[in-house]
């Protein structure tokens, strides 16, 4: 008999409460298994995705599940159809970590030396799995792009091999952390040395020893932020290196989730206080959860805004702008400007640094936020 993996469990666990859930992991084992027929020698890969199949189409009801079951021994792939799973071999597993993020459980590999996938193109970092996955979502999105040369993937032992992190100070309190050569996206992350801890702003997809012993002599991290999903990097990888240190999201990043953790937190309203004392705030626009960091004790104590690319500072460092996406010029509609910028005008601050090297405004910043959105929104007509 092929045994439930521990994510098709976790499922279980999560949609059907027990008592239930004993009497659906025993139905799954007995009867959604070796004697399904048209599985000439079935596998625990191709049993997991019919399993998953029949536990998403049931939506937590015991009597869908038995139906389903029923289906599945006439024909398991009209319950694939069902379920959504029949276009791609892999969407069950997506669908499996969308649903564990959400409940806030990790997604358990079967084998913990199967590595942890990057993509090459926007840096995201996957669930452990044996091959690499044949979809990046976040590329396939329509504010990125899939590499025209097709899907790359590589792991972080081999970015370790052809690159570097480069640490270098922005202002004292304030570090970016650069890879050399430019790996993926190519952003920066930066670290907050708040009067409380240190913050972890956006990430990059290499951590190494060097690095780590770095921002341990500047005091190490308690805590990681992210603006959006296009700045995730390895960012669990980051958070096990500094001792689990929790990494904020906003909920409305729940769907986004590559590689499910239970170092990840997730936050919802409008604004959130750190403990180390920034202050994280929803603005929109880019993603429905884009986010800025308010460090106040920044810029000599006038505030410092770090708006990853939800507030882009243009190249000429006087202005900023506003996309949907950038690399595939969507612009933002007039009405979600007015919402950030309303939003990003309430907090105090002089300076701006965005997620990109050497893309900062260092005064009068808040006056320049006003005086692009007049600009843009006359652009747009």
């Amino acid at each position: 008999m092929i045994e439930l993996s521990t994510t098709t469990r976790q499922l279980v666990s999560h949609l059907f409460p027990s008592p239930v859930g004993d009497q659906v992991t025993q139905l799954l084992e007995h009867e959604c298994a070796e004697n399904l027929p048209l599985t000439s020698s079935p596998d625990a890969v191709g049993l997991e995705r019919i399993r998953f199949a029949v536990i998403r189409a049931s939506d937590g009801d015991i009597d869908r599940l038995l139906k389903l079951i029923s289906l599945a021994q006439q024909d398991w792939r009209d319950v694939l159809v069902v379920a959504e799973f029949a276009n791609s071999v892999d969407e069950h597993r997506l669908w499996a970590d969308r649903v564990l993020a959400a409940a806030r459980l990790p997604n358990v590999p079967e084998e913990t030396n199967m590595p942890n996938y990057i993509c090459t193109n926007c840096g995201n970092q996957y669930g452990a799995s044996e091959e690499p996955p044949l979809h990046c979502l976040i590329c396939e999105d329509e504010r990125e792009f899939v590499n025209p040369e097709g899907q790359s993937w590589t792991t972080l032992d081999e970015v370790k091999r052809e690159h570097r992190n480069v640490l270098s100070t922005m202002e004292p309190g304030l570090s970016a952390i650069e890879t050399e050569p430019k790996f993926a996206i190519g952003q920066r992350a930066l670290l907050v040395q708040a009067s409380k801890g240190n913050v972890l702003w956006d990430c990059v997809s290499l951590i190494d020893n060097e690095t780590v012993e770095a921002i341990q002599a500047l005091g190490g991290i308690s805590a990681l932020a992210m603006s959006h999903p296009h700045m995730f990097g390895s960012m669990v990888d980051w958070s096990h290196a500094f001792g689990d240190a929790p990494i904020y999201l906003h909920t409305d990043y729940q769907q986004w989730i590559q590689r499910p953790d239970p170092v990840i937190e997730f936050w919802d309203g409008e604004d959130r206080n750190l403990a180390e004392g920034p202050t994280l705030h929803r603005c929109g626009g880019h993603f429905k959860g884009s986010t800025v960091l308010l460090w106040p004790e920044g810029a000599e104590g006038r505030g410092v805004l770090l708006s990853s690319d939800g507030v882009q500072v243009a190249k000429d460092r006087r202005h900023v702008s506003f996309m949907y996406s950038y690399p595939n010029y969507i612009p933002l509609a007039a009405t979600m400007v007015d919402r950030i910028v309303d939003k990003v005008l309430q907090l105090k601050f002089d300076r701006i640094y965005s997620a990109f090297h050497y893309l900062e405004i260092e005064a009068d910043a808040k006056e320049a936020v006003q005086r692009s959105a007049d600009r843009y929104k006359q652009a747009i007509g």
